[in-house]
């Protein structure tokens, strides 16, 4: 409802400039979230970083595309990224089996989709980011029981990009 300002919405992903009163103070239920979160955040990232091995380990099992195990230990993993053929039908399959996957990264400069000329960028000189925001999804990581994703992901395996 628009009551506290979020990212990624309004005059910020329609305009180059710096909408109005962008930059503002942390509201008070903001700053109580906040500090309820960092109680609770060394035992979120465990469980994220746990849940990027074992998708890590199904997907290489499965010769799919996969987070190299040489980067985890310096890696957040707020979601698990993921290529997959068809990135629409592939979340639509996500979504009829109760899967909430995300969708980061949908164009070179998410979330805009069009008229990359504002923000001074050619899509045609950026190939490989086009290529991969047609395929990118992100697994949820902060679940605490990653079993129903993962018979997903078992389930929809011809779906997935190999190595």
């Amino acid at each position: 409802h628009n009551i506290v300002t979020g990212s990624s919405q309004g005059e910020e992903v329609s305009s180059t400039k710096i909408p109005h009163n962008y930059f503002q103070a942390m509201s008070t239920v903001q700053i109580k979230a906040g500090i309820k979160a960092l109680l609770v955040f060394n035992d979120l990232q465990n469980k994220r970083i746990e849940n990027a091995k074992s998708y890590t380990a199904f997907l290489k099992k499965n010769n799919k595309n996969h987070v190299p195990e040489s980067v985890h230990d310096n890696h957040g993993f707020l979601t698990y990224p993921l290529l997959v053929f068809d990135r629409v039908q592939f979340m639509e399959n996500a979504e009829k089996a109760k899967i909430k996957l995300g969708d980061w990264f949908i164009s070179p400069i998410h979330p805009v989709k069009s008229n990359f000329g504002k923000w001074n960028i050619m899509p045609s000189d950026y190939p490989i980011a086009l290529e991969i925001c047609q395929h990118i999804v992100n697994l949820p990581t902060d679940i605490k029981d990653i079993n129903r994703v993962l018979q997903f992901l078992d389930s929809h395996k011809s779906h997935i990009m190999s190595l």
